[in-house]
């Protein structure tokens, strides 16, 4: 089975007045949504918004997870798994290709006419029945630092680990496809590691704080969650970088947490919780293991 990452790209110019864009590939002749393959490195989220951004010329940013279709081409099996995205900017014109020759924005009644595979209409339903209107918050544990048992300093100035460089210098393009508009950080030493290397990669500000940091939480477990509650009021796509004790706290910042934190995974180094919000409410929680990098 071959295992592909696709989009739903929607926009709306004016209120109510949803469109979806749909390709034409000349090899098949056939309406579709914009994915493909997941190159070496990738992850589905990231070959999902490469996918897009190459087929459409549309700089986008991921929603929530929406489903997944099976089916034949070519005689083989292909599993997709599909992402909202919204348009965010036109990074370039459309321009042919072997691929895709043609693209088309319209209104949801009209795509469920076009598109050629009824699998395309039943992942274009479960589209429409998704809160798309969301922002994302993404808790990360810093990357792998170097052991408590190995660190003659204090706890906060322990760095990372080699493994943990590499780890934080890959991170900020899984990033990439969620529009971060900030990244807030622990000012601990191996959360700062972390931080600032996608704060850069991304051309966004690195705010630091002990609001974040396992000192203060030690002291006072509300601190974290009223920084979370604050961050909520700004709509903002933010990447929140900590430590594993506090992110359970942090969840608690929502009303309704505890329909999704018996389910989540514990979070190992570099490892995050993608959650879309709106308002106090989570509306979808994904989890994003670390990157996978060589061992040296």
């Amino acid at each position: 089975m071959i295992q592909s990452a696709g989009v739903i790209l929607w926009r709306e110019r004016a209120p109510l007045s949803l469109e979806v864009a749909l390709i034409h590939r000349p090899k098949y002749g056939d309406w579709t949504f914009p994915k493909g393959g997941v190159e070496p490195g990738e992850n589905l989220q990231q070959a999902a918004f490469r996918e897009c951004q190459e087929e459409t010329g549309v700089r986008s940013v991921l929603g929530p997870y929406v489903g997944e279709v099976n089916y034949l081409e070519g005689g083989e099996t292909k599993l997709v798994k599909y992402w909202m995205a919204r348009e965010k900017s036109l990074n370039e014109a459309f321009q042919q290709n072997d691929e895709v020759d043609q693209i088309e924005w319209m209104s949801v009644k009209q795509a469920r006419h076009f598109v050629t595979y009824e699998s395309d209409r039943e992942i274009l339903s479960r589209f429409v029945k998704l809160e798309r209107h969301v922002n994302s918050l993404i808790f990360l544990r810093h990357a792998k630092a170097v052991k408590r048992d190995e660190w003659l300093g204090e706890d906060s100035d322990r760095p990372l680990a080699h493994k943990g460089q590499l780890q934080a210098n890959k991170l900020q393009s899984f990033f990439k496809p969620f529009g971060v508009d900030e990244v807030h950080t622990s000012d601990a030493q191996r959360c700062l590691a972390t931080a600032e290397p996608i704060s850069a990669g991304l051309r966004v500000e690195c705010i630091s704080t002990s609001k974040l940091s396992e000192d203060v939480f030690e002291k006072d477990d509300n601190v974290a969650i009223e920084y979370i509650h604050q961050l909520l009021k700004f709509k903002k796509n933010t990447i929140v970088c900590s430590h594993n004790p506090i992110f359970g706290e942090m969840l608690l910042a929502f009303e309704n947490s505890r329909d999704f934190s018996k389910h989540l995974p514990r979070l190992s180094p570099a490892d995050s919780w993608l959650i879309h919000f709106l308002g106090t409410q989570i509306i979808a929680i994904e989890a994003l293991p670390a990157p996978i990098v060589e061992k040296s």
